[in-house]
């Protein structure tokens, strides 16, 4: 018997089917919000701290794909190592090809630096469904901007 209704992943990876086609790399960035989302809805003490993470992961791996892939510039393993030692230069490198306004590159960093806390420090910063919401919004707009990847449900 077919579906009743497809499931928010089988949607999405269907309207990026093209793009993922032409853009190979696309696709483990769709799939990562795909999982941040089926993360953030399970029974689990933590959810949003994995989720979190899946998208902080994927938000990184979306700027090492447009470098490499998209940017019209050829990047070394050297540069590439370099730069990704630090993500404020990874943010600086593509800001070079692309415009994002402002309030993302606030928002971008502030998610950084929690990101940072929650990673490096002693003390476990929680993370709430409202940050997981935002922050989702930040790299769904980002990923439409970068590769015009759709993740509207409608």
């Amino acid at each position: 018997m077919p579906k009743s209704r497809p499931r928010y992943g089988e949607i999405i990876t269907q309207k990026n089917r093209r793009v993922a086609k032409k853009k190979p790399w696309t696709k483990g960035l769709y799939e990562g919000v795909i999982a941040a989302d089926l993360i953030a809805k399970q029974k689990l003490e933590q959810r949003n701290r994995i989720a979190f993470i899946v998208l902080d992961s994927t938000l990184e791996i979306a700027f090492k794909e447009y470098l490499i892939n998209e940017s019209g510039t050829t990047y070394n393993d050297a540069k590439l190592l370099s730069l990704f030692a630090n993500r404020s230069l990874v943010h600086s490198e593509i800001k070079k090809y692309v415009t994002i306004k402002a309030d993302t590159w606030k928002k971008i960093e502030h998610y950084y630096r929690l990101r940072c806390k929650l990673v490096h420090e002693r003390a476990t910063v929680g993370i709430s469904d409202t940050q997981i919401e935002d922050f989702r919004d930040v790299v769904e707009r980002l990923l439409r901007k970068l590769y015009k990847l759709k993740f509207s449900a409608e």
